[in-house]
């Protein structure tokens, strides 16, 4: 039994270095700061440290306080330049039920 014991805490601490190691270099964006975003979602990509480069909302006004937040992230009100941006590994969307039709 102390074997299998030593194979299992050994095989967690493979596992839980791999896990220190791992960085997120890819890029990716957000769309959406509303209330489940900024509560629940932007502290999760923050902890997980996963790079933003653009974060898009439908008001000019939060860019300057995007921009002051995220450093590094580009504050935008049109998704045109995260469908055409190569680095962009993928997009978080977060908005509204009603537009998801759309």
């Amino acid at each position: 039994m102390d074997v299998l014991n030593n194979y299992i805490e050994r095989y967690k601490s493979i596992r839980r270095m791999s896990w220190l190691k791992r960085i997120y270099n890819d890029k990716y964006a957000f769309i959406g700061l509303g209330n489940h975003s900024v509560s629940n979602l932007y502290p999760v990509i923050d902890y997980l440290h996963v790079t933003l480069k653009y974060i898009c909302c439908k008001s000019k006004g939060k860019i300057p306080y995007i921009v002051s937040k995220w450093q590094n992230v580009q504050a935008i009100t049109s998704f045109d330049y995260i469908l055409s941006d190569q680095d962009i590994k993928g997009v978080f969307i977060s908005i509204s039920p009603y537009a998801h039709y759309e």
